[in-house]
């Protein structure tokens, strides 16, 4: 295991992101969102993201849900998402950056369910491909 330090740059969040994605693309229950992406393209994207919200920097100016709205995006899909992203957290990084990505984590994933089932996109399926 890894040593587990504070955020505190770009670089950290690349570290969070590729080790995430990794955990993501590895699982079959939730692959397939993910696999048709360009990561050369979308993980600088994600480090912009994470950026603006961890390190205050005004890196990111898109809508993030609309990026989504594509995506079958199912109910078990939240808790594994957030599974993933929480563990890839736990693993390699602690401190209150770390605390504040898994809150917001939490709180997007919240949002996007709640806006997701307001326009009758989201299905509770349980039996994820």
């Amino acid at each position: 295991m890894s040593v587990r330090r504070t955020i505190e740059t770009r670089a950290d969040l690349r570290e969070l992101v590729d080790a995430f994605y990794l955990r993501l693309l590895a699982d079959p229950r939730i692959a397939h969102l993910f696999r048709d992406l360009d990561l050369a393209v979308h993980m600088p994207i994600l480090v912009d993201f994470w950026a603006m919200v961890l390190l205050a920097e005004d890196s990111y100016r898109s809508n993030t849900f609309q990026k989504h709205l594509h995506l079958a995006i199912e109910e078990p899909h939240f808790a594994i998402w957030l599974s993933h992203f929480e563990a890839t957290l736990e693993e390699h990084f602690e401190g209150e950056r770390a605390d504040l990505a898994q809150s917001r984590a939490r709180s997007i994933a919240a949002v996007f369910r709640s806006k997701l089932h307001a326009l009758g996109r989201l299905t509770n399926r349980t039996d994820t491909r």
